[in-house]
C-alpha cells in the first residue's frame, strides 16, 4: 500500500480538518507570535493566509501534525508544516509532497524546521538548491528551494499499516 492511498480523508477540506489545523496551530504555537491562522474560519481564509486560491490550497492533516501547500503553476510552496511535540511522520509528509512532481519552496524557521531539513539533506532524503537566511520578528528564517530524493520509500510496511488503522 502506498502512502497516498492511506487516509485520504486527511487531504480533504472538511470542517473537521479545518478545525484540526486551527486547534493544532493554537497548541503548537501557544505563547508565540506565530498564530496567523487563529482568525481563519473557512478554507478561503486559510487560502488567503497561504496567499493562494482555494483551488491551489492542498493539505495533509493528521492527529498531531499538518502540512499546508500552495500549488502554483510551476512550483509548490510549503506554506506551513507543524507538529505537536515532534510527532510528524516526516516520511509520509515527504511522500505526499513528492507526489506533486514540482519544484518546491519554503521558508524554514532556523531553530525548528531548518534543522529538520538540514538533517534530511545530510541523510540524502532531500537536496537544497537555494538557502538564503533573513531575520523576521527577531528570528532567523531560511528561504529555501528543495527537491525530494528518489529513495523516499512510498511503501508502508504491513505492521505499520496495522498500527495506523488502529
Amino acid at each position: 500500500m502506498k502512502f497516498r492511498d492511506l487516509f485520504d480523508k486527511g487531504k480533504k477540506k472538511t470542517p473537521e480538518n479545518l478545525q484540526r489545523i486551527i486547534s493544532l496551530e493554537r497548541e503548537i504555537y501557544d505563547g508565540t507570535t506565530y498564530m496567523g491562522m487563529q482568525n481563519c474560519r473557512t478554507w478561503d481564509d486559510i487560502a488567503r493566509y497561504c496567499e493562494c486560491s482555494d483551488e491551489e490550497l492542498n493539505i495533509l492533516v493528521r492527529k498531531n501534525w499538518y502540512v499546508l501547500i500552495a500549488k502554483h503553476e510551476d512550483f509548490i510552496e510549503i506554506v506551513d508544516f507543524a507538529s505537536k511535540r515532534g510527532r510528524m511522520d516526516i516520511f509520509e509528509a515527504l511522500a505526499y509532497i513528492k507526489d506533486f512532481h514540482m519544484p518546491m519552496s519554503l521558508d524554514a524557521r532556523g531553530d525548528t524546521s531548518y534543522r529538520l531539513i538540514k538533517a534530511l539533506e545530510r541523510h540524502g532524503k532531500i537536496s537544497i538548491s537555494h538557502d538564503e537566511s533573513y531575520i523576521w520578528g527577531g528570528e532567523t528564517f531560511h528561504e529555501m528551494v528543495i527537491s525530494i530524493g528518489r529513495d523516499i520509500n512510498l511503501e508502508i510496511p504491513e505492521e505499520y499499516q496495522q498500527q495506523l488503522r488502529g
